[in-house]
C-alpha cells in the first residue's frame, strides 16, 4: 500500500528478506548496491518475482523496511542460512 498519489509502495515482508538473501549471497552490504545490483540480474528478477520492466523498491525503502524489524530478527535470520549452508545435501 502506499499513500494516495505521493509515497513508496510498501514492500512485502517475503521480498524484503529475499532481497536480504541476495545480499548475504552476494556479499553485498548497501541496500543502494543490492538494488542496482538485483535490477541487472535476470535471475534475481526472477527469484524476487519482479518482471523484466518492473521496478525495484527504492533502496530508502530496504533500509527503511530494515529498521521495522529488530536486531534478533536478522541475527536468527543468518542463523538459519549458515545452517542451511552447512546442511549436508543428501541424494
Amino acid at each position: 500500500m502506499y499513500y494516495e498519489n505521493c509515497g513508496q509502495k510498501s514492500l512485502d515482508s517475503v521480498v524484503f528478506f529475499k532481497f536480504c538473501l541476495v545480499g548475504y549471497l552476494e556479499n553485498i552490504t548497501s541496500d543502494r548496491k543490492l538494488v542496482s545490483h538485483c535490477s541487472l540480474r535476470l535471475d534475481i528478477l526472477y527469484f524476487l518475482g519482479y518482471d523484466i520492466d518492473e521496478e525495484l523498491p527504492w533502496h530508502s525503502t530496504l533500509s527503511r523496511t530494515h529498521k521495522l524489524y529488530p536486531e534478533s530478527v536478522f541475527v536468527l535470520f543468518l542463523r538459519l542460512l549458515q545452517q542451511l549452508l552447512l546442511w549436508p545435501i543428501i541424494l
